[in-house]
């Protein structure tokens, strides 16, 4: 069940978190969020990391074309160091494009004069075309990270990841049918009958430590 029902439950929750923030705009959401899960059955990265550094964009802007861009972007400087991967490389370009360049010179080893141009730049969207200019030019491409997610030991991640996604799946309706016995098991938990059950209970603790006490 926990590869199942609780991946699905796991899943759910991380749609929630990234779509609640369009607001009313619910067709944007679900089309980033349905780009964020192609994106990561297809990367060495995992779903869950592509969701994080998506949910990491979405209050900077709701424009579906710089984010999208924001994490194309940070997947490459996330290949560039495994080791800090997405969240590093998304927390180092939330900072960048707020005019911190101290996380991408110190986690990603971007030489700082050439940080420069994305600070200068003036809207979002040119910063990130800077950073993406940046990656190109140190030969972070593209076409350098499709080779690294064509590479044998990617493939085989992929087909972990890909075969837990299924069970992700078949576990969807597993998890809407036991909302219900959820629900009933909460109300329970809440009710006066498990009170007067816990009272019973501590009290009977009370009486075998005072017991013991006494023996002694």
């Amino acid at each position: 069940t926990r590869a199942t029902i609780g991946a699905a439950a796991q899943m759910e929750l991380a749609q929630v978190q990234v779509t609640s923030l369009f607001g009313k705009n619910q067709k944007a959401a679900k089309e980033f969020f349905d780009f964020l899960n192609k994106a990561g059955a297809e990367s060495m990265f995992s779903q869950e990391d592509f969701f994080g550094s998506g949910r990491a964009y979405v209050p900077l802007t709701k424009n579906l074309k710089e984010l999208k861009y924001a994490v194309k972007i940070t997947e490459r400087l996330a290949a560039s160091n495994p080791l800090e991967g997405m969240e590093g490389a998304s927390f180092s370009i939330r900072e960048a494009l707020s005019g911190d360049m101290v996380s991408l010179a110190e986690r990603f080893n971007l030489p700082k004069t050439m940080l420069e141009s994305i600070k200068a730049a003036p809207t979002l969207q040119k910063k990130l075309e800077k950073l993406d200019q940046l990656l190109n030019k140190m030969g972070y491409s593209q076409e350098y990270l499709n080779k690294v997610n064509d590479t044998g030991y990617v493939r085989w991640q992929k087909l972990i990841d890909n075969t837990k996604l299924k069970f992700t799946e078949f576990g969807k309706k597993g998890l809407e049918a036991s909302k219900p016995l959820i629900d009933d098991l909460t109300k329970i938990v809440n009710g006066e009958t498990f009170n007067n059950f816990g009272k019973v209970l501590s009290d009977g603790i009370v009486w075998g430590v005072e017991k013991a006490h006494t023996a002694v």
